[in-house]
């Protein structure tokens, strides 16, 4: 505060108590730590995209069945045009984008494909299903075994 000649005469501080909060953020960091390692424990391959189908979440095994079968490095945040360049792949990247789409109208599709895997045939089951909040469709998860 500061008086009529401009000089400071008093200070006005005011406190919030932060304990909420900072509860709250050492229990939403422990959940996600605890999210994280469930889904990296599960050796079936598991994704989510959000509604611009851009990859959301995903788990170590589709990390690295991914690379295998695409030579691509995932990130959060990537399209799938760059997850599944359709220049190289584009029966499969067609197929992927479709199975999203339907998703995200809220249709859930199983689809059975055959992938080569280090030189090897090997078959894949995926469950492409939407992600409903407050019966909206927010995403898509994917589950292939």
């Amino acid at each position: 505060m500061l008086n009529e000649e401009k000089y400071v005469v008093s200070v006005l501080l005011i406190g919030n108590d932060m304990t909420e909060v900072i509860e709250t953020e050492k229990k939403l960091e422990k959940t996600r730590s605890s999210f994280s390692e469930i889904m990296n424990a599960i050796n079936d391959s598991i994704w989510s995209i959000d509604t611009n189908m851009q990859l959301e979440h995903f788990n170590e095994a589709f990390e690295r069945l991914h690379k295998e079968i695409f030579g691509v490095r995932t990130k959060s945040g990537m399209t799938i045009y760059k997850m599944i360049p359709p220049d190289k792949f584009p029966e499969d990247y067609e197929i992927v984008r479709m199975n999203y789409l339907s998703a995200l109208y809220g249709i859930a599709s199983n689809v059975e494909r055959e992938f080569i895997v280090n030189g090897c045939e090997r078959y894949f089951y995926s469950t492409f299903a939407p992600v409903l909040l407050d019966v909206q469709v927010r995403g898509v998860v994917v589950v292939r075994e």
